[in-house]
């Protein structure tokens, strides 16, 4: 009997005015190649494969694919805020804060590790998701949660 292990993402970005927070976004993501190729590096020990380290965000268009390396126009980048493991659930949270990020319009995020840095494009992409736009401006903070769920399927 053959056993897949099956890996999937969802994005969720809140807006937070003042005390008010929503939830704008619900999106699954793309797991991509390269972020599944640092997993089985990992469990052969090859390397020394780093964790996910940071949150960029941009404003591409482009549906996320899996031979996907990189966004399509990353335009900010952000450290990791939290992260958590329950069983064979990750969950990653990021907030960019009113003095981050402010006069763009975000379309598309990933995750980078593996040697990231605050250089766009560094590191390798772990996953990438799309979505219709999200404005930030001094006047809001944006948190992106990102669960990611490991299976088993037979």
């Amino acid at each position: 009997m053959k056993t897949k292990i099956v890996i999937q993402g969802r994005l969720k970005i809140f807006e937070k005015i003042g005390d008010r927070e929503v939830l704008l976004r619900d999106t699954e993501n793309k797991v991509v190649n390269a972020g599944l190729n640092l997993v089985l590096d990992f469990l052969i020990g090859s390397g020394s494969p780093l964790g996910i380290e940071y949150l960029a965000v941009g404003t591409g268009t482009t549906a996320a694919a899996a031979a996907n390396t990189t966004l399509q126009t990353e335009v900010y980048r952000e450290t990791v805020g939290t992260k958590s493991r329950v069983g064979q659930a990750i969950t990653i949270s990021t907030t960019l804060g009113t003095t981050e990020g402010n006069g763009n319009t975000f379309t598309e995020a990933g995750f980078f590790g593996n040697g990231a840095s605050t250089t766009p494009n560094s590191g390798t992409l772990i996953n990438r998701a799309t979505f219709a736009g999200v404005a930030k401006t001094a006047s809001n903070q944006l948190t992106f949660v990102w669960t990611i769920v490991a299976s088993s399927v037979n």
